[in-house]
């Protein structure tokens, strides 16, 4: 590998070229070279080992998977499939499919973070409703005006969750975690449930969305309470 190898895999077209934050590798990458900043990017060039660079070139060459999914039951749905493939695959030792499997996953899991679950939509239905009750009292009209496009836009989403439970044949009960019990099983999906409202929750406190904030870490101290 040498320079003009890590160029050609990492500088895209304009037919091909993404938002780096949208794509697994576009989003490591970025991190990887300093994610734009002249001193962190400095920094990563004087720092960088050959394991790093051989990492980056192994990211570079990676290809990249598009998805584009309307519903987080149906990402969820595409993506326990895809994590049966990885265990399958990699214990009839077909390594590459596993790895091409796993590459898929994780550009899902990606797509968490756009993607809040039905619960949670819920909840923050409900907690708008509950704040805008407060705006009417305190006659904040223009708030409450606010927060009823923003719950418009909520019941938009929960319906196209609906919508999408209706075709896989599912019901709410369905996504709700199962009964506790000691199986490692269970542990595993509630670690990765977790897992995924910690990813929600950080973008949410970036975007400084308190009240959705807290709901989820809410939710997420529940899960932690079942461990």
């Amino acid at each position: 590998s040498n320079h003009l190898e890590l160029s050609s895999l990492l500088i895209l077209d304009g037919t091909n070229a993404s938002d780096p934050h949208t794509s697994y590798r576009g989003r490591n990458i970025f991190k990887m070279i300093g994610e734009g900043i002249p001193a962190k990017i400095h920094h990563a060039a004087k720092t960088m080992t050959c394991e790093d660079y051989d990492r980056l070139i192994a990211l570079g060459r990676r290809k990249e998977h598009f998805f584009n999914f309307e519903s987080r039951v149906e990402l969820e749905k595409e993506s326990s499939m895809l994590a049966l493939e990885v265990i399958k695959a990699a214990g009839e030792k077909r390594f590459l499919d596993a790895q091409e499997f796993q590459d898929r996953f994780d550009e899902m899991e990606i797509l968490r973070e756009s993607l809040p679950d039905y619960d949670i939509l819920i909840s923050l239905a409900d907690t708008i409703q509950t704040d805008q009750q407060r705006a009417v009292k305190q006659k904040n009209f223009l708030a409450a005006h606010k927060l009823q496009e923003e719950y418009d836009a909520l019941q938009k989403k929960i319906k196209i969750e609906q919508d999408a439970m209706e075709r896989l044949g599912m019901k709410e009960e369905d996504l709700k975690p199962p009964a506790t019990n000691d199986n490692e099983e269970t542990r595993v999906e509630l670690e990765a449930h977790i897992a995924a409202l910690e990813k929600e929750l950080q973008n949410v406190c970036e975007k400084n969305d308190i009240p959705s904030a807290r709901k989820i870490d809410s939710r997420i101290e529940e899960l932690k309470s079942r461990r």
